[in-house]
């Protein structure tokens, strides 16, 4: 009987990962696509106060249009600003784009290549952000011998650097889905 276990186990072939399979051209694309990605954030992001009076009133985009500047102060040279917001976009860009190659080999799965995918990172994103806020406000109002949290969520995310790495990530299966057409 555990022969006969062993023997199956034996005769699974393990999953390996493949590496992604992109031509020349289609890195090229790739490159292209993250340096449009990080110019949209980078300006929408700059005229962030011209957005934010433009949108009063509509309620989705008034949620969630005013993202933070990547590049808190133009005014200031780069490297007095925060490196998170500069930073940030760039990995999720990139981690994104390869973690979709890596979920179907991995689990065999078509559904990162699906509009699934987008939905559910930007659901499980946020999720992890009011988290991850509500804890520090929970810790700061127990440390003040407050009794309640107070905290305003949409506030705190679009002043986050986590929001630029969400729709950097976003852009990133966009523009992965769209490399994958591309063929020469």
């Amino acid at each position: 009987m555990e022969e006969q276990k062993s023997r199956a186990v034996e005769s699974k072939p393990e999953k390996k990962f493949v590496p992604l399979q992109m031509d020349f051209t289609q890195w090229i694309f790739a490159v292209i696509f993250f340096a449009i990605s990080y110019g949209v954030l980078f300006f929408v992001g700059s005229a962030r106060n011209q957005l934010a009076s433009a949108v009063t009133g509509i309620p989705v985009l008034e949620w969630f249009l005013p993202i933070p500047m990547v590049w808190d102060n133009p005014v200031q040279p780069i490297w007095q600003t925060s490196m998170m917001h500069l930073l940030l976009p760039i990995v999720g860009f990139w981690m994104v784009f390869f973690l979709v190659d890596w979920i179907e080999k991995y689990y065999e799965t078509r559904h990162a290549k699906s509009i699934v995918f987008p939905i559910v990172f930007f659901l499980f994103c946020m999720g992890a952000l009011y988290i991850a806020i509500y804890w520090i406000a929970l810790e700061n109002s127990v440390l003040s011998g407050l009794t309640e949290v107070s905290f305003n969520f949409w506030a705190e995310l679009q002043q986050s650097a986590f929001y630029l790495f969400m729709l950097a990530g976003l852009l990133g299966w966009l523009s992965r889905a769209v490399v994958e057409r591309i063929k020469f």
